[in-house]
């Protein structure tokens, strides 16, 4: 497969690479393309679970067991386990 980058994001290549984050182009695009799909991956999570927050919410099933900042440290904590 071909694939024709900008001229900028050949350099962000060439950057990370120089920095001795990468080894060559193909471990950037790799990451890069991990990064996307664990991103795809928890958009859908999110999605369900919004779908799901919406329909307990409209069966008038509330859940009040957690404050927003124990929620958001669950968010973080499974996001870190999914990287």
């Amino acid at each position: 497969m071909d694939i024709s980058l900008s001229a900028d994001m050949r350099h962000l290549i060439d950057r990370q690479i120089r920095n001795g984050a990468f080894a060559n182009p193909e471990a950037v695009v790799l990451a890069g393309l991990k990064l996307l799909e664990a991103q795809e991956q928890l958009a859908e999570e999110l999605k369900q679970d919004v779908l799901l927050g919406i329909a307990q919410a409209n069966q008038r099933e509330f859940a009040t067991t957690k404050s927003a900042t124990e929620i958001l440290g669950d968010i973080r904590a499974n996001r870190s386990h999914n990287e």
